[in-house]
C-alpha cells in the first residue's frame, strides 16, 4: 500500500502548476478541479479496495494522480498557455523513474539485495543532485570554505 502511495507522490510534483490558477484568482476552476479529484478518489478508492484490498487503495491513488496530473497540465496549457518546459518535464520523468526503480526493487527483491539496490539508487541520485547543484550554484566551493572556517 505505502509503496504505491510513494510512487504516486513522486508525480504530485506536477501539481505545482495548480498555483497558476490560484495566482490568477480563478476560484471557479480551482473548485471544479477539487471536485474532480474528490470524484476520482470516490471512484478509485472503493473499486481498488474491493478488488485488491489495501494494495488497491494505493493503486487507486496512483491512478487518480495520473489522471489529475494530465488533466491539470492540459487545462492550464489550454486556458493560460502555461506548461512545463522540456527541462522540467525531463526532471519530473527522471524522478519518477528513480522512484519506479526503487518501487520495483522492493517488489522483486527481498533481504539484503533489496537494501543494496536501494542504497545504490539513493547514492546515484544523491550524487547527481549534488553535481547539478554544484553546476548551478558552486555548492561544493561554498561547502569547502565553510569547512575551512570551522577548522
Amino acid at each position: 500500500f505505502v509503496c504505491w502511495l510513494l510512487l504516486a507522490a513522486s508525480l504530485r510534483a506536477s501539481w505545482t502548476i495548480y498555483y497558476v490558477m490560484l495566482a490568477k484568482g480563478d476560484t471557479k476552476s480551482v473548485f471544479w478541479l477539487v471536485i474532480l479529484v474528490n470524484g476520482l478518489l470516490l471512484g478509485f478508492y472503493p473499486a481498488g479496495y474491493h478488488f485488491l484490498g489495501l494494495k488497491g487503495l494505493g493503486i487507486g491513488y496512483l491512478a487518480m494522480v495520473l489522471i489529475y496530473s494530465v488533466a491539470l497540465c492540459i487545462y492550464t496549457q489550454h486556458k493560460y498557455r502555461v506548461s512545463y518546459s522540456l527541462r522540467n518535464f525531463v526532471i519530473l520523468l527522471g524522478s519518477f523513474f528513480c522512484c519506479l526503480l526503487t518501487f520495483l526493487s522492493v517488489q522483486i527483491f527481498s533481504g539484503y539485495l533489496e537494501y543494496v539496490i536501494n542504497v545504490l539508487i539513493f547514492t546515484g541520485v544523491t550524487g547527481y543532485c549534488c553535481w547539478v547543484l554544484n553546476q548551478k550554484t558552486g555548492f561544493l566551493g561554498v561547502l569547502k570554505q565553510y569547512i575551512r572556517k570551522k577548522n
